[in-house]
């Protein structure tokens, strides 16, 4: 057993969140008082259109998009998901539950209750499902455990449109 000092407790807190203000600090303090300074406004429209033209990229031409400096790639993936068995043999269903319709059943046969779920079964899709990953593969920083990227709902609403219209398709990985 650890013992500590009354008082000094440590905090296992860690801030690592970054986004564009913190980006526009660092790009402020670098190019203040030159012909490059932008304005805060400025600096997040660029931004926000270059973000979205890759987005758009990603959800028309592209599978995988390869980030510049080597830090990595955020790819598409699909998987069919599969039936699972628990530790005493016991089937269940890794598919998301769509709660429309569920809480629809439920008010339909109160005694389903908690009971009976509906799932998606993506027929637009044939059964797959679509997942965006960040590949870290190749980085060439330190502590890559450390580091992830999110895509944004904008981001991946395209992409779902996309999906739906038939116009998207991915390379396919193992049941999960």
């Amino acid at each position: 057993m650890i013992k500590h000092r009354k008082g000094l407790e440590r905090v296992h807190k860690v801030i690592s969140d970054y986004g564009i203000r913190d980006y526009y600090k660092n790009y402020h303090k670098q190019y203040k008082d030159t012909k490059h300074d932008l304005e805060y406004k400025q600096y997040n429209d660029i931004l926000d259109a270059i973000l979205m033209n890759i987005a758009s990229a990603m959800a028309t031409e592209k599978y995988d998009f390869k980030l510049p400096y080597s830090l990595g790639r955020i790819i598409t993936r699909k998987y069919r998901p599969g039936i699972k068995y628990d530790d005493n043999g016991e089937p269940y269903i890794k598919r998301p539950i769509n709660w429309g319709a569920t809480k629809q059943l439920w008010t339909d046969y109160p005694e389903l209750y908690k009971k009976q779920f509906v799932y998606f079964t993506n027929p637009h899709s044939s059964g797959y499902i679509f997942t965006l990953i960040y590949r870290k593969r190749g980085c060439l920083f330190h502590n890559r455990l450390f580091y992830t990227a999110q895509v944004n709902r904008a981001v991946k609403r395209n992409i779902c449109k996309q999906i739906m219209l038939g116009e998207f398709d991915s390379l396919e990985t193992k049941t999960k």
